[in-house]
């Protein structure tokens, strides 16, 4: 049967509005980066630092920029310390949108208006943030709840601004700035993690996570999502009511003494709650691997009995189970003292480039760690935490200093550790870490130990071992009855090289009987007919061809131990 010619589709009229849309998206935003730059850029260094510039320009351009520079700001690896701090500075503090837009919201998801789905709904948020904002709401049941709702547009103005974030990083690749990386390998993770924002029900799900993991924990409370409100451009949880800790750090900040005082009168006691927030955090990164990885004080809700509320799933780190054991085994030798193998550890999670010199970076390592530990035994309670040493940020100096480069998980795993420092420093200045951190690794320890103890996990793991056993001792009995492939792919290419050998052998030797002999020469030009010349010509371009080829096949053999082309790749 005649197959007709297939005929490219005509793209719809609403695939091509929406082309359109996205085009327009794109070249409003480029055209308010070129207003917002250009006049920084033209601005008279001697004024302002560049940090502050480029802060100033983020802020501006707002939206995804914003959380551009505060994802950007604890890369210490990546950029200055200046340019860290100063993005530290970064406030996501929008305007919010309308309330008609958060109907029309609504309809699209649960064809319904918002005052029909609850029996109370605040019409005025009480947070607005560069994805959504959130309103009060109560259930028909009498539940209250916070209602997270999307931007209206927020897709397409994310995608516009990712694409124009990810042309201007493959022009800054062009450039060594980043050393061993590439700006466009940042802005993909960066894009990774600003798409999951987008759909609540990812967020959703970490939610569900943490909570499931805290299960039967009085102290840390995640807020539960409620699945029948919960959609992807809509976000319901159950609303935390307590103390912001937010208002705490503030009131500290401003020495509010009365509210600080009513405060602790409705039960509030900081040391207490800055212990909590250090133990939760331990908790979900050494023990579970799964942690709430923006902990900023906006999200941090004090509950009755000094428990810690969790809200705004956004961002969660998730650390392979490789991965957490590494970090276990480093953070439980670095605070025991034995800084060497903690740095050893440590050194498995950065990639070094061509720039590296690993024994120096090793040695910055292991005297920013001698100086945290120091300075942590002499402050104890007497010193303000402020003065003490941050390990972490120190970490992130050296790699940058020795243009190493950070895994994204241990990345996101220092975000959240430094953020629940800093809150712990705002709440309680003299609070001794170091006590608590071998508290906690002390009881790891010991709760770990009990448990391998018990006789059905000793028979399993006796099991496991005996297969493990087996099936090793199966592969040296293949090994010993065969040639493993390397060896047979080396005596093959061995045996061609041989004979590609003498087939270039004979050439040269016939290449040069037929160049000097005068009796071949006469029989050439006998019965050959070919000019010398050109039969030179032949034999050298046949001569070339096999050594070639001898080339590819001696490229074939194995390398010498230790020999790369390039820095070495960790796995993690």
């Amino acid at each position: 049967m005649r197959r007709h010619p297939v005929f490219p589709r005509r793209p719809s009229a609403r695939r091509v509005y929406c082309r359109s849309v996205t085009v327009m998206f794109k070249l409003g935003r480029c055209a308010r980066l070129i207003r917002v730059v250009i006049p920084l850029l033209l601005r008279r260094r001697g004024e302002v630092s560049g940090a502050v510039r480029v802060r100033t320009a983020l802020e501006n351009l707002g939206g995804v920029w914003i959380k551009l520079g505060q994802w950007l700001a604890l890369r210490y690896d990546l950029l200055p310390a200046d340019y860290c701090h100063e993005f530290l500075n970064l406030l996501n503090r929008l305007e919010p949108f309308p309330y008609e837009e958060v109907q029309k919201t609504f309809v699209a998801e649960f064809n319904t208006k918002p005052e029909d789905f609850f029996s109370a709904f605040e019409r005025e948020p009480f947070a607005a943030a560069s994805i959504g904002q959130v309103h009060r709401a109560v259930l028909h049941s009498g539940e209250r709840v916070a209602v997270k709702v999307q931007r209206p547009h927020i897709q397409r103005l994310v995608e516009a601004d990712l694409g124009i974030m990810m042309f201007l990083a493959r022009l800054l690749d062009f450039s060594p700035l980043y050393g061993d990386t590439y700006a466009a390998e940042i802005i993909e993770h960066f894009a990774q993690w600003t798409r999951e924002e987008l759909d609540y029900r990812t967020e959703a799900r970490h939610a569900h996570a943490l909570a499931d993991n805290a299960r039967g924990d009085k102290y840390e409370i995640n807020a539960p999502v409620l699945a029948s409100v919960t959609s992807r451009r809509v976000l319901t949880t159950k609303l935390l009511e307590g103390i912001p800790v937010i208002d705490l750090i503030e009131a500290i900040r401003d020495g509010n003494a009365s509210l600080l005082d009513r405060f602790r009168a409705s039960g509030c006691d900081l040391e207490l709650v800055a212990r909590n927030l250090t133990w939760n955090t331990l908790n979900q990164v050494y023990v579970s691997g799964y942690f709430h990885a923006d902990p900023h004080p906006a999200n941090l809700i004090v509950l009755p009995g000094n428990a810690i509320g969790y809200v705004d799933f956004g961002i969660v780190g998730k650390l392979s189970d490789d991965l957490r054991d590494s970090l276990r085994f480093f953070a439980g030798h670095l605070f025991a003292g034995e800084v060497d193998t903690a740095v050893a550890e440590l050194m498995r999670w950065v990639r070094p480039s061509l720039q590296t010199d690993v024994a120096a970076a090793r040695e910055d390592l292991t005297l920013a760690m001698d100086r945290y530990l120091a300075s942590r035994r002499a402050s104890g309670h007497s010193r303000p935490f402020a003065e003490n040493t941050i390990y972490e940020v120190d970490i992130l100096r050296v790699v940058h200093r020795h243009r190493m480069i950070m895994s994204p998980q241990i990345v996101m795993y220092l975000k959240a550790v430094l953020t629940a420092e800093a809150v712990i420093h705002h709440l309680v200045p003299t609070l001794d870490l170091l006590w608590d951190e071998n508290m906690f690794f002390g009881r790891l320890i010991e709760q770990e130990t009990l448990v391998a103890l018990r006789p059905e996990r000793i028979v399993r793991a006796v099991s496991d071992y005996a297969y493990r056993i087996r099936r090793a001792l199966e592969q040296v009995e293949e090994l010993e009855g065969a040639p493993t492939r390397l060896e047979r792919l080396a005596f093959q290419v061995r045996r061609r090289l041989h004979w590609l050998a003498f087939v270039a052998l004979a050439l040269a030797t016939t290449f040069y009987f037929t160049i000097k002999s005068p009796h071949l020469e006469a029989l050439r030009a006998k019965y050959v007919g070919i000019p010398r010349d050109s039969l030179s010509l032949a034999f050298m371009v046949l001569l070339l061809l096999v050594l070639l080829m001898m080339v590819r096949q001696g490229r074939r053999l194995p390398r010498k131990r230790g020999h790369r082309r390039g820095p070495s790749r960790h796995p993690l």
